[in-house]
């Protein structure tokens, strides 16, 4: 699917499970990983060995078949160190093979020189909040939404750390809160628990428009399911 074709992430109405990637990927394995349940992709630029604005649209250029959300997260959400410039520019570099760009809600600066490009005929927006080490109140989590959305969101992205059901439950309410009023969005759960990756079999029927899953050297969280169980799950 080339960017200039399709430059929304696609809308089903089945969640579609997400697999990060830190580099290029074989053609042969995107295949793969699609027949056996993948429906996104994500460039994850913070996590590999990308350096350069260069490398980093050479290695989303070989996404060119499949829908591509781009991310390069800050340092204290779990990136690694580089700077807003830095951030920028690689992230620039991937808009023309890009369906979506993700951005957390905390870096205001690299919102804004990124949101231009995705206005209009230009990719989805995703805006992201992360909470990796407790759940948060509903409340606190309906401000996130709230304030992504208000900055412009088109898809409104939430992870947080689920421990049990109850934690899982809240992640529920905020999903379904967002549905009534006519967002997208993508919620899951994290965590070394058990709990996350049955939260995120959770969240995906009950409307999140997609959700990560691991396989092999795919991962990018703790709490992903293995893509094999997670696509069992949806069928």
């Amino acid at each position: 699917m080339a960017a200039t074709e399709a430059r929304r992430l696609p809308q089903s109405q089945t969640c579609l499970i997400a697999i990060s990637c830190s580099g290029s990927v074989p053609a042969a394995e995107l295949a793969a990983l699609r027949d056996q349940g993948a429906g996104i992709f994500e460039l994850r630029l913070d996590l590999g060995e990308l350096r350069t604005a260069e490398e980093a649209a050479d290695a989303a250029a070989s996404f060119a078949d499949y829908p591509l959300i781009v991310t390069c997260r800050s340092e204290r959400e779990g990136g690694r160190p580089r700077t807003e410039e830095e951030r920028s520019a690689m992230l620039r570099a991937c808009l023309p093979h890009a369906q979506a760009i993700d951005i957390e809600l905390s870096s205001p600066k690299l919102l804004a020189a990124i949101k231009p490009h995705c206005d209009d005929d230009g990719p989805d927006l995703i805006i992201s909040g992360h909470y990796f080490e407790h759940m948060p109140g509903l409340e606190q989590l309906l401000g996130c939404a709230d304030a992504a959305a208000g900055v412009g969101a088109d898809i409104i992205k939430v992870a947080a750390v689920t421990r049990n059901a109850a934690d899982t439950s809240v992640l529920e309410q905020l999903l379904q809160a967002q549905l009534d009023q006519g967002r997208r969005m993508a919620v899951m759960g994290m965590g070394e628990d058990d709990e996350a990756a049955r939260s995120r079999a959770v969240l995906a029927k009950a409307g999140s428009c997609f959700v990560f899953a691991s396989h092999g050297t795919h991962a990018s969280a703790p709490g992903q399911p293995n893509l094999a169980w997670l696509a069992e799950q949806l069928a």
